[in-house]
């Protein structure tokens, strides 16, 4: 079934594989051919979204498919456009005489989905469908932290934090602990912040001098500085540009912290403080409702100047804008306080 990677994005087949896990697929869907599913030369008129060249409907099997994917996907679109999808393939599968509606979720079967980006790029999802899947994944990211770069694992483990409560599974302590540490959600001492980028300067110094010469340079400009969240993620970038390119990476798990285990120590009750008033953007970071609070001329200057307007009178209405953002606003807004 290479229609599966070529129109519905889906190299992995996990779509697919739900689809299997829950419904019962037709004979004439296991049995079309390769021929059928060769859409790479039709002309858009025969897709559901004609402008993302998805969701074929030029035969029976590949219109069937289409509305199963289509619906495991119709939240990734604004409602105007989905519905106009939605129209397109149900008048299709009316053509092709398929019967009955498409199987919905069920509100105790829906998922959540986490993005995780890398910087302001959209890596993969990790689909949550259930508590058990959560645990797996925070196990997971702490299991596996070497494999991905500092920027994923903090989107990923602030996805899995601030998940809705009934996808969440109780974790042993030290996965917890993790990925609050990889989230952000902490604070450390100027010694400690220092001692982090010395000790990148001792493992590194005889053969990649030049990354040597940066790394002292950096802990020279950060003793002025206050230290702040947004200095330790700047700080804990460079160090993971730093323990990948000297292959420090390998040994996270036997002796040497990765950079938001050495920068954040976590008091368990800010963090848990954090959590319960943390305002996520749709970028997937996360902010407290008081560091808003008290970043509003930034976020006034903004609306003033990005968004044309400030459409709201009170705090509490400015943290529900700012929520509400869509994501491109949410990211030129999230440099601006991170910056």
């Amino acid at each position: 079934m290479n229609i599966l990677t070529t129109v519905y994005q889906d190299p992995s087949y996990h779509t697919f594989y739900d689809i299997a896990r829950t419904v019962e697929i037709p004979a004439f869907v296991k049995e079309a051919s390769a021929e059928d599913s060769d859409v790479c030369c039709m002309t858009g008129d025969v897709f559901g979204d004609p402008a993302r060249r998805k969701y074929p409907l030029n035969n029976r099997s590949n219109t069937w498919l289409s509305r199963q994917y289509f619906e495991r996907e119709r939240k990734g679109y604004d409602q105007k456009t989905a519905a106009l999808v939605e129209q397109r393939i149900g008048k299709a599968a009316k053509f092709w005489g398929l019967s009955g509606e498409v199987k919905r979720l069920a509100a105790d079967e829906s998922r959540h989905v986490i993005r995780i980006y890398e910087n302001a790029k959209q890596l993969f999802d990790v689909e949550l469908q259930g508590p058990q899947h959560y645990k797996e994944a925070a196990e997971h990211l702490e299991t596996h932290k070497k494999e991905y770069p500092y920027s994923v694992r903090r989107s990923f483990a602030r996805g899995l934090l601030t998940a809705p409560d009934e996808f969440k599974a109780p974790l042993k302590e030290h996965t917890q602990t993790y990925l609050e540490k990889a989230a952000g959600f902490g604070m450390t001492t100027r010694a400690r912040m220092s001692h982090s980028i010395l000790s990148r300067v001792a493992n590194c110094a005889d053969v990649h001098t030049e990354l040597s010469s940066r790394l002292t340079k950096l802990s020279s400009l950060t003793d002025d500085l206050s230290v702040t969240p947004a200095l330790l993620h700047k700080v804990a970038v460079m160090l993971d540009y730093v323990d990948r390119a000297t292959g420090l990476i390998r040994y996270y798990d036997r002796g040497i912290d990765s950079p938001e285990e050495s920068l954040f120590s976590i008091i368990e009750k800010q963090a848990q403080e954090a959590l319960d008033n943390g305002v996520a953007l749709s970028t997937g970071t996360v902010f407290t409702k008081q560091g808003l609070a008290n970043s509003k001329p930034l976020i006034d200057q903004f609306f003033d100047n990005h968004i044309g307007q400030i459409p709201y009178s009170t705090v509490d209405e400015m943290i529900e804008q700012v929520a509400a953002l869509p994501r491109p606003d949410a990211q030129v807004l999230e440099n601006i306080l991170e910056g």
